[in-house]
């Protein structure tokens, strides 16, 4: 117990000296907390609204039939400007939310590398911190989808061994 009472003590001391590891915790927060995997858990119960009712009500209204893209190339035809007009606002969503992943996982590296860092007693800031993250994107990036898929296999296991449904 007294090694995790020494890892939060330093932990503590290190983000309240260090007030810009603040601005990169908020977006790495983005991926982390468990949030997503209480949305696939409430998700997996058919009474609730979750994940996979969701999905199964959009399937069920035959959005993906040949007639939702006769429709489309109708639009297009007899007004473009406008569904051209929603493609863009819905490209520049996927573009924001696209960013927002991006940097919530180079703050993830920028944290642990500015972390090393301060704990050698190297230089550190903003900056250099971003610069890793960007440089480990890569490896970050390929982690979390490893670490999400051990857990989401571990929920499914439990699931499938309990009881309660």
């Amino acid at each position: 117990m007294s090694l995790y009472r020494n890892i939060l003590k330093q932990s503590w001391k290190i983000t309240w000296r260090n007030k810009y590891l603040w601005f990169l915790g908020i977006f790495a927060a983005l991926l982390g907390g468990g949030g997503g995997y209480k949305i696939l858990l409430r998700g997996l119960n058919e009474d609730d609204q979750g994940v996979l009712p969701v999905l199964k009500q959009i399937t069920q209204t035959g959005i993906f039939n040949q007639q939702t893209f006769d429709n489309i190339k109708e639009m297009i035809s007899h007004d473009a400007f406008s569904f051209f007009t929603t493609m863009s606002v819905f490209l520049a969503i996927i573009i924001l939310i696209g960013f927002f992943v991006w940097f919530a996982i180079v703050s993830q590296a920028a944290i642990v590398n500015s972390a090393s860092n301060i704990i050698k007693q190297k230089k550190h800031n903003l900056k250099q911190g971003i610069n890793s993250g960007i440089k480990n994107f890569w490896s970050v990036f390929v982690l979390n989808i490893v670490s999400n898929i051990i857990i989401s296999l571990i929920f499914a296991n439990q699931l499938a061994s309990c009881s309660c449904h």
